[in-house]
C-alpha cells in the first residue's frame, strides 16, 4: 500500500484527529486521485473536517479536478454546494472557464452558484461572461450576476448595467444601483441622480453616491438634507455627505488643493445645522457610534456651533472622546453662564476636568476667577485641569500674589501631575517680577523638594539672573539637589551667553569634577553637561574617563557627551579605538549612532568590516543605517544582502539605508522588495522602499510607483516620492500621463503634480485629455492646473449646461471673481 492509499483509507477512521491529519497530508501530496475521497467530506458533520477538505482540494490545484468539484454545485445538500463553492474560490483562475460555462447551465441553482463564485474570486477575466449572463430570464440569476459584477468592480460592465437600469422595473433596480456604487465610477452619477425621483430608490441611490464619493454631487445631497422630511432618507443623505467630504478632503490634502477644499466647505456651509440640531441629537442618542464619529468629524471640520450638553455626553464614549473634545473647544463663544450650568450639573470628575481644560480656548476673560477658584479645590483632577487651562490661557494671566502663592503651594502637593501642572504655569510666569522674587527666595528653602522644583523652573524659563544662585548649590550635601543643578547647567549651557556666565562663576571648576560624584545619577548628568560646555578642558576630562575602567558603566553616556565635539579631528579615531577594546551593546549602539551624526565617511570601512561579525540585531541595524548615511555607491554591496533577510527588522533597516545611496543594483533590489512584499502586512517596509526610490529618475521606478496609486495606504508616500523624481526630471511626467490615462485616480494624481511643479510642457496633452474625457473631476483638475500655469481658462468656462457640472461651474466662478 502506497502512502496516498494509506491516508485515503484513514479518511474513514473514527478518530477525529487521525482524519484531520490525513486530510492535511493529502493536500500536501497534491495528487488528483485524492480529490474524490476528499469531496465526500464536504458534507461531513464536523466543520473542521469540511474546512480542512476545502483547503486540501484547493491545494491540489489540478485543472483536471475542476469539473469534478464544479459538479457538486448541483448537489441537493446545501452545505455540500456551499463547500464546493468555497473550494472553487480557493482554486482561483483555474476554475474560471468551467464556471463561466456554468452560467449557461440549465439548472438555475448552478447558474446562481457559478455567478456567486465568480464574484468571490474577483477575476476580471470573468466579466464578459457575466455581462452576457445579465440577460438571464431568471430574476435570482440576474441578481447574482449583477452582485458578482459589483464585487469584481470592472468598469466594462457599466454600459450594460445602465441599459438594464432603464429597462428593469423599480424593484430590480436596487441591485443595479448598489452595483454601480460598488464599481464607483463618477460617469454613472447623472443616471443615478435621475433615480432620486423615485421615493423607493432614494436610500439606495444615496448609498451608491456615498460609495462613488464624487464631490460634484454635494449640492444635491445638501438639498436633500435640508428639505427631505423622511428621517431615514435624511440619515442616508448625511452619511453620503460625510463620506464624500471626508474621502474628498483626504484627497484634497494630497493634491494640496485649496480650491477643492473651499468647494467642500462652501457646500458644508449650506447645510442648515441649526435646523438639524434635534435630528443630529437623535442620532447622538442612538447606538451607531460610527455615524456619530462621522458627524463629529464633519462638525469639527466645518467649525459648526453646537449645544455643549450633548457634546459632553459624547465625551463619555471612549472612541468618541477625542472628536467630541475637539468640538467642545470650538464652542468657545457661548455665554459663560451656560458653560457653568453644564459644568455644575455634571457629576463625573473626569468629564468636569475635560470641561475645565476646554476653558483654555475660551474667549471670555471671566474664566480666570473661575479657574483660580478651582485651583483652591481639594480634588486633584480638577486642580490639574485648572492648571493646564491657565497655562494655555497664559497670555491673559495676571500674575497676582494670591495666584502665585497658590501655585507655589501646589509644588508641595503629593500628586506628581499636579506639581508638574503648577510648575508649568510658573515657568510661563517666570518673567514677572513677583514670580522671580519668589523663585529667588525658594531656591534657599529648607524643603529640598521645593528647591529642586525651583531649580527646574529657573532653568527651563531661562532666568539668567538666577543662574548664579543655581551654581552656588553645586556642592550641596543632597544628591537630588546636585542632580538638578547639573540638569540645569546642561540645559542652560546650550545658549552661548549662558555658557559664558556659567564658566565665569567662582565654583566653575566643580562642574568638571562632577564626573567623579559618588552618586551615579549625578555623575551621568555631569558627564552630559561637559558635552554641552564643550571646551578643551571638558574634552580632556571626557577622553580620560572614556578609557578609565572605573567608568565602564558610564561609557555610553561619555560617548553621547563627546558627540558634541564633532568638529574634533581625533573624535572618530578615539571612538574606533574604544570599539576595539570591547564594549557593551549600549555603548556600541551609541558609538555607531555618533558616527552617523558626525557625518564623516571615515568610519564606513571599519563598520563594513565588523558588520558580519556582530550577532545582535540592534547593532547590525545601526551599522546598516550608518553605512547608508555615510557610504557611497560601492558600499551598497554591504546592504543589499539584507533585503533578502527573513528578519523584518534588518530588512527594513537595509531599505532605509539604501535611501541615501543611488545605485542601479540597489534600485532593482528595492523594486523587488516592493513587488514581493505583502502590501497589507508589510506596509512599513513597502512605504520605506518607495521613499528610497526618490533618487532615481527613470521609467522603471515611475512604472513601479504608478502601480499602487489607487491604494489609499500609499497615496502620500508615492506623491512625495514622485514629486521629488519629477522635480529632478520633468520629462517623466509626460510618460506618467501615458501610463495612467485610463485611471481616474492616477490622472488626478499626476495632474496635481503638474500643477504643484508648474509643468507647462504637458499643457497640450492635458487640454487634449480635457476634450476627450467626460469626467467632471478630471476636467476640474485640468482647469485648475491651467489657471495655475497662467493659461486663459475662459474657453473652458463657456460650455453648455454649466449647471449640470457643479465643480466646473464653481471653479470658473471662483476664478472670474478673483
Amino acid at each position: 500500500m502506497d502512502e496516498l492509499t494509506f491516508f485515503i483509507n484513514q479518511l474513514e477512521d473514527e478518530d477525529f484527529s487521525v482524519r484531520l491529519n490525513a486530510i492535511n497530508m493529502l493536500g500536501e501530496f497534491q495528487d488528483p486521485r485524492a480529490v474524490e475521497p476528499l469531496l465526500k467530506l464536504l458534507s461531513d458533520d464536523e466543520w473542521q473536517i469540511r474546512n480542512a477538505a476545502i483547503e486540501a482540494i484547493a491545494n491540489i490545484k489540478d485543472k483536471s479536478i475542476v469539473d469534478t468539484v464544479a459538479n457538486y454545485l448541483r448537489a441537493d445538500d446545501a452545505n455540500l454546494r456551499n463547500a464546493a463553492m468555497q473550494a472553487l474560490e480557493k482554486m482561483g483562475e483555474d476554475v474560471l472557464e468551467p464556471l463561466c460555462a456554468n452560467l449557461k447551465d440549465k439548472d438555475t441553482d448552478v447558474r446562481i452558484f457559478a455567478a456567486n463564485t465568480l464574484g468571490n474570486i474577483k477575476d476580471e477575466k470573468a466579466v464578459p461572461a457575466l455581462i452576457e449572463a445579465m440577460n438571464d430570464e431568471d430574476e435570482n440569476v440576474f441578481y447574482a450576476v449583477v452582485e458578482a459584477l459589483g464585487r469584481i468592480g470592472d468598469k466594462r460592465a457599466l454600459k450594460e448595467l445602465l441599459n438594464k437600469l432603464n429597462e428593469k422595473d423599480i424593484w430590480d433596480r436596487f441591485v443595479i444601483i448598489t452595483t454601480l456604487g460598488s464599481i464607483g465610477d463618477e460617469t454613472v452619477v447623472p443616471e443615478l441622480i435621475k433615480q432620486l425621483e423615485f421615493e423607493e430608490l432614494k436610500i439606495a441611490v444615496l448609498e451608491a453616491l456615498s460609495e462613488i464619493a464624487f464631490e460634484g454631487t454635494l449640492p444635491i445631497i445638501v438639498e436633500i438634507i435640508n428639505t427631505d422630511e423622511d428621517f431615514d432618507v435624511k440619515v442616508e443623505a448625511l452619511k453620503a455627505l460625510f463620506n464624500i467630504v471626508l474621502k474628498t478632503y483626504n484627497f484634497a490634502r494630497i493634491e494640496r488643493n485649496n480650491i477643492l477644499q473651499n468647494y467642500l466647505l462652501e457646500n458644508m456651509d449650506k447645510v442648515d445645522f441649526r435646523s438639524l440640531t434635534d435630528f443630529i441629537l437623535e442620532i447622538f442618542e442612538s447606538q451607531n457610534n460610527d455615524l456619530k464619529d462621522k458627524i463629529l468629524r464633519i462638525l469639527n471640520w466645518a467649525n459648526v456651533k453646537f449645544p455643549i450638553k450633548p457634546i459632553v455626553e459624547l465625551l463619555k464614549i471612549e472612541e468618541l472622546e477625542e472628536q467630541a473634545y475637539e468640538l467642545l473647544i470650538k464652542q468657545n463663544d457661548i455665554p459663560f453662564e451656560s458653560f457653568k450650568s453644564v459644568y455644575e450639573s455634571e457629576d463625573d470628575i473626569q468629564i468636569k476636568a475635560l470641561l475645565i481644560k476646554s476653558l483654555a480656548y475660551y474667549l471670555d476673560e471671566s474664566i480666570h476667577e473661575f479657574i483660580e477658584d478651582i485651583l483652591n479645590s481639594n480634588v486633584p483632577e480638577l486642580v490639574l485641569a485648572a492648571s493646564e487651562a491657565l497655562m494655555l490661557h497664559f497670555s491673559d494671566i495676571s500674575a497676582n500674589d494670591k495666584l502665585i502663592d497658590k501655585l507655589f503651594n501646589l509644588l508641595k502637593n503629593r500628586d506628581e501631575e499636579i506639581r508638574r501642572a503648577a510648575k508649568n504655569v510658573l515657568i510661563i510666569l517666570a518673567y514677572t517680577e513677583n514670580v522671580k522674587s519668589k523663585l529667588e527666595k525658594s531656591i534657599n528653602n529648607s524643603d529640598i523638594e521645593i528647591v529642586k522644583e525651583t531649580i527646574e523652573i529657573i532653568s527651563i524659563s531661562n532666568c539668567i539672573d538666577l543662574v548664579d544662585n543655581i551654581i552656588d548649590l553645586i556642592d550641596s550635601e543632597d544628591a537630588g539637589i546636585r542632580l538638578e543643578v547639573f540638569k540645569s547647567l546642561h540645559y542652560l549651557s546650550k545658549i552661548e551667553m549662558n555658557k559664558k556666565k556659567i564658566l565665569e562663576h567662582p565654583k566653575a571648576d566643580k562642574i568638571y569634577e562632577g564626573i567623579f560624584d559618588k552618586n551615579d545619577d549625578v555623575k551621568i548628568e555631569a558627564i552630559i553637561t561637559l558635552g554641552s560646555i564643550g571646551d578643551d578642558k571638558a574634552w580632556n576630562k571626557l577622553k580620560d574617563a572614556l578609557f578609565d575602567s572605573s567608568f565602564g558603566y558610564f561609557r555610553h553616556y561619555i560617548v553621547r557627551a563627546m558627540k558634541e565635539f564633532r568638529d574634533k579631528d581625533e573624535l572618530v579615531d578615539v571612538l574606533i579605538e574604544l570599539m576595539n577594546t570591547g564594549v557593551d551593546i549600549e555603548t556600541k549602539l551609541t558609538v555607531i549612532n555618533t558616527f552617523r551624526d558626525i557625518g564623516s565617511s571615515k568610519p564606513v570601512e571599519y563598520l563594513s568590516d565588523i558588520l558580519f561579525e556582530e550577532f545582535e540585531d540592534d547593532i547590525k541595524s545601526e551599522i546598516l543605517l550608518t553605512i547608508g548615511a555615510l557610504g557611497s555607491e560601492g558600499d551598497v554591496d554591504y546592504l543589499i544582502p539584507f533585503l533578502e533577510e527573513d528578519n523584518w527588522f534588518l530588512k527594513n533597516s537595509a531599505v532605509l539605508a539604501l535611501s541615501n545611496i543611488k545605485d542601479d543594483e540597489a534600485k532593482n533590489s528595492l523594486i523587488q522588495v516592493i513587488e514581493n512584499s505583502d502590501k497589507v502586512e508589510d506596509q512599513i517596509i513597502v512605504k520605506n522602499a518607495i521613499k528610497s526610490l526618490q533618487n532615481y529618475t527613470d521609467k522603471d521606478v515611475v512604472d513601479e510607483l504608478l502601480k499602487y496609486i489607487s491604494d489609499v495606504k500609499y497615496y502620500f508616500v508615492i506623491y512625495e516620492t514622485l514629486y521629488k523624481i519629477f522635480n529632478s526630471d520633468k520629462s517623466l511626467i509626460n510618460y506618467a500621463l501615458n501610463v495612467v490615462q485610463n485611471n481616474i485616480i492616477g490622472l488626478r494624481f499626476i495632474i496635481s503634480l503638474c500643477r504643484e511643479l508648474l509643468v507647462s510642457e504637458v499643457k497640450d496633452k492635458l487640454i487634449d485629455i480635457y476634450h476627450k474625457t467626460t469626467l467632471e473631476s478630471i476636467r476640474f483638475s485640468i482647469i485648475y492646473y491651467l489657471k495655475v500655469i497662467e493659461e486663459d481658462i475662459t474657453p473652458y468656462c463657456e460650455v453648455d449646461n454649466l449647471d449640470t457640472k457643479p465643480l466646473i461651474k464653481y471653479i470658473c466662478n471662483k476664478f472670474r471673481s478673483a
